[in-house]
C-alpha cells in the first residue's frame, strides 16, 4: 500500500472559506467522538455515576464552541500563511511560516479556549449554575 500523501494546495486554488469549513467540520465531529469520553473521565475523577443516556447530555454546546474554535485557528492559519509564505503551495512552505502560522492560530484561540474549556468542567462536574445532579 503506498503512503498517504497530502495533494498541495496553491494560493490560487484554496479560499479561506474552505480552511474554515474544514476546521468547524474537525472541530464538531471530534467533540461528537470525545465528548461522552470526555464526560465519563470527568464523573469517574468524581466518582460519580448516571444513567448512560447522560453522557451525550449537553452536547450541543460543546460541539458548536469546538466548530467555532477550530474553524477561527484553520482559517487564522490559511490567512497568515497565504500572507507572509513565498511559497506556492502550503507543503514548499518554510517551517518558520508554518510554525508563524500555528502560533497566530493559537493566539486567536487561546481566549476562547480558555472560557470554554471552564464551562465545560463546570457543566460536566455540575456544579455550574442551574444544573441538577444526574
Amino acid at each position: 500500500m503506498p503512503p498517504l500523501q497530502r495533494a498541495a494546495t496553491t494560493k490560487d486554488d484554496a479560499r479561506a472559506s474552505e480552511a474554515v469549513a474544514a476546521g468547524w467540520i474537525a472541530g464538531a465531529v471530534g467533540q461528537l467522538i470525545g465528548y461522552p469520553l470526555d464526560t465519563l473521565k470527568v464523573r469517574q475523577q468524581l466518582l460519580k455515576s448516571g444513567p448512560a443516556t447522560s453522557l451525550m447530555a449537553g452536547w450541543s454546546g460543546p460541539v458548536l464552541t469546538a466548530g467555532l474554535i477550530n474553524s477561527l485557528n484553520f482559517g487564522t492559519y490559511d490567512a497568515v500563511w497565504r500572507r507572509i509564505g513565498d511559497a506556492e503551495t502550503d507543503l514548499e512552505c518554510d517551517s518558520r511560516v508554518v510554525f508563524a502560522a500555528g502560533a497566530a492560530g493559537g493566539v486567536a484561540v487561546s481566549p476562547l479556549t480558555c472560557v470554554v474549556g471552564r464551562v465545560k468542567v463546570l457543566q460536566q462536574s455540575c456544579a455550574f449554575p442551574g444544573r441538577t445532579a444526574y
